[in-house]
Formats: C-alpha cells, sequence, structure tokens
C-alpha cells in the first residue's frame, strides 16, 4: 500500500467510531425526590388511549408543530405552503392559513417550534431555526373575522444553533441547542444574547467533539412558570430533566427502557458530525406542557423506543408519557393508534397529535385523545 494510501486509510478509520454512549451522572448531583423513583402508577400492558380524529383535510399539507392558543389549534405545516394553519378547538372547522415561504421580511424558510409569549397574549412566535429569528403572529384579528397576520421579527445573533426554545418572561428565554456548554441555554430577549448555560456538558468521551455530543443528546425544551423549572425530554436516550434557572439540575427521570445515545462519528465536509446506526433508538419525538388556571403542571411526551433499523416503527410515537409536577408521579399510555409527531394539549386535557398517512390512513390527520381526569384534575 503506498504512504499516502494507508495515510488516507488511517484517518478514516479515526473518523468513523462506532459509539454506544453511557450516562454519567453529574460530578455534583443533585437528590432525586423519593417519587421519582418509587416506579409508576400503571401495569404492565401499558393502559391504551384511544384516539378519535379530529380534522383532516387537504389543508394540513405535512403538518409537524401543535400548539393551543385559547379557542384555536395552531399547527404548524412542514411544506411552507402555506406554514400555519388554524382550526377551532371545540367545532373542528377550518378557519384559515396563513404565512408565506421564503427568506424575506416576514416570510419563514423552517419552521422549527410554535411559542406561546406570556407577555404577548394576542399572538404566538414562529421559531425560524435556519433563519433563526422569530416572527410574531398576531392572532387577535380572529376576534372580528378577520385573517391573522405577521407583524414583527426578531433575529438573533447567536454564534451557535438554537433547535428548541421556551418562553420564561418579558425578558428571558430557554434553549436547547448545539451549546458551547452545558444543556440548556438562558438567553435574554430580545437581544439573544446568552447569559448562562445550564446543567453539565453531555457526557462521553472525551475523543468525542462536544458538538457531535450535543447532537446525540438532542433535547425539546419546555418552562413551567409554577414550578420555575426548565424541562427537558431527549430525543435519542428516554431521559427526562428539569433544571432551575440558575443553573442547578432538580432531578433526572428515565421514561421507559434505559438506553442511552448510540451513534457514529463521521467526518461530513470536514467537519466531525453525529450519524445515525442501525441500533441508534429514538425517544421522545416532541412534547408539551400544560400549567396554570388551577391545573397540576404536566409535561407530556411522544413516545418511540424503536430501532433506527425498523422501518415502520421509529417514525412514530407509540406511547404518551406524562410527568406530573407536582406529585413527581410518572404515567405511561399506549396510544391507539400510534401518533406520527406534533403535541399539544388544552385545559380539558385532551391531548392533539398528527397521525401521518405512511400508517394506515390516506393523508395526514390530527387525532385526539382524552385523558383520564385522575391526571389532569386538582
Amino acid at each position: 500500500m503506498k504512504p499516502i494510501r494507508w495515510m488516507l486509510f488511517v484517518l478514516g478509520i479515526g473518523l468513523v467510531v462506532g459509539i454506544g454512549v453511557r450516562w454519567l451522572r453529574p460530578s455534583t448531583p443533585q437528590p432525586v425526590p423519593p417519587a421519582l423513583s418509587a416506579g409508576t402508577p400503571t401495569t404492565e400492558p401499558l393502559d391504551t388511549l384511544k384516539g378519535e380524529i379530529f380534522f383532516e383535510g387537504e389543508a394540513l399539507g405535512r403538518p409537524s408543530k401543535l400548539l393551543v392558543w385559547q379557542e384555536y389549534l395552531i399547527v404548524g405545516d412542514g411544506s411552507l405552503h402555506p406554514p400555519l394553519h388554524i382550526i377551532h378547538l371545540h367545532t373542528g372547522r377550518y378557519v384559515a392559513s396563513v404565512g408565506s415561504a421564503g427568506e424575506g421580511p416576514l416570510e419563514i424558510s423552517s419552521l422549527w417550534s410554535l411559542l406561546a409569549d406570556p407577555s404577548r397574549p394576542e399572538g404566538i412566535w414562529v421559531w425560524d431555526r435556519r433563519q433563526r429569528r422569530l416572527l410574531f403572529l398576531d392572532l387577535s384579528p380572529l376576534s372580528h373575522g378577520a385573517a391573522p397576520v405577521f407583524s414583527e421579527q426578531v433575529t438573533f445573533q447567536t454564534a451557535f444553533d438554537l433547535f428548541d426554545l421556551a418562553w420564561v418572561n418579558d425578558t428571558l428565554l430557554v434553549a436547547s441547542g448545539f451549546l458551547p456548554s452545558g444543556r440548556l441555554a438562558l438567553l435574554h430577549w430580545p437581544s439573544g444574547r446568552l447569559l448562562r448555560t445550564l446543567g453539565d456538558d453531555p457526557p462521553g468521551s472525551s475523543r468525542v467533539p462536544l458538538a457531535v455530543r450535543q447532537h446525540a443528546y438532542q433535547r425539546w425544551v419546555r418552562y413551567d412558570p409554577v414550578t420555575q423549572w426548565a424541562i427537558t425530554a431527549y430525543f435519542y436516550t428516554d431521559l427526562l430533566e428539569a433544571y432551575r434557572l440558575d443553573g442547578r439540575q432538580i432531578w433526572t427521570l428515565r421514561g421507559a427502557d434505559g438506553f442511552d445515545p448510540v451513534f457514529e462519528v463521521r467526518s461530513i465536509e470536514g467537519q466531525p458530525a453525529r450519524a445515525t446506526r442501525p441500533d441508534t433508538r429514538y425517544a421522545y419525538r416532541t412534547m408539551a406542557l400544560l400549567s396554570g388556571n388551577g391545573l397540576p403542571s404536566l409535561v407530556l411526551a411522544l413516545y418511540n423506543g424503536h430501532q433506527a433499523s425498523n422501518p415502520r416503527r421509529w417514525l412514530g410515537g407509540w406511547e404518551l408519557h406524562i410527568v406530573n409536577l407536582h406529585t413527581r408521579m410518572l404515567y405511561k399510555y399506549r396510544l391507539d393508534p400510534p401518533a406520527y409527531t406534533g403535541l399539544a394539549i388544552d385545559a380539558r386535557g385532551c391531548v392533539y397529535t398528527i397521525i401521518d398517512y405512511l400508517q394506515r390512513y390516506e393523508g395526514p390527520l390530527i387525532m385526539r385523545y382524552c385523558l383520564p381526569e385522575h391526571i389532569h384534575k386538582p
């Protein structure tokens, strides 16, 4: 073998590394409340939540995000033609579609998160990850039969990629992403300036770059104003966590099967990157939060649990995991039919998810599952 070919061979071996990352507790672990380690109040096999079709129609396009706002369900459309649809919660009636795809002013190029803003109850924000900007959708015209409008946008000048965001108050956001350190970022609004990171760096070998480990521990985030905790659910490990805004971890909870991220490190365009393996498992597809108005604070997460080698099962959310933040109890339900993605909950305890056409339907639709009263009532 010629010397140059031998060098390339060695470099290639160094860049493609199969890694099964083991979970490491923080160097100064916080005590876990006893109720979290006391098992789950469910039986095996899991109780089943039976869904009913809430909405179907060509207007949905390729739905991927859901958010309950007052008496409406806001649907984010991944096709971006148009980006958002509005459906009445009580009647299931289609109301309007709004927004334009593109990179111009008040246009959306990648729809990643829908955010309710406690200081702006007249509308919601849309996170455009590709352009690193938030766009405000004024929904107040709906009250007099007019169409909602995008009225403003704010662009962040961060040096790192943000994945998911949640409002804390009128000056703070909490976010997940490929961060310079820690698990979550506390950001100043409206500048997007990093104030601090929360939690320890994602675990793993020092040979694995931090950016790759951040991707392997990709996570969703929601903020509960009652407990004042930032709650995370992970995409590649069945782990849920709670953090205070000063950075201290409050608790960790394994969701079901106790697995860690499994991935490869590959070189893509000269940079190390995380890559999926056949034995990579998927955990939480998305999450939602119910809080306030005298209701118990509930974190809901859509759980998969299957490997990438299973082409029919890794796509969806087969179970719904619910954590009551007051009693610290975990409830698990099997969904019938299983969901695809998207998760929202209304004040009546009804959960909305997106069902994909790849399962057994001719097109995408929105399904509604109603929780037992003992889960969502005070």
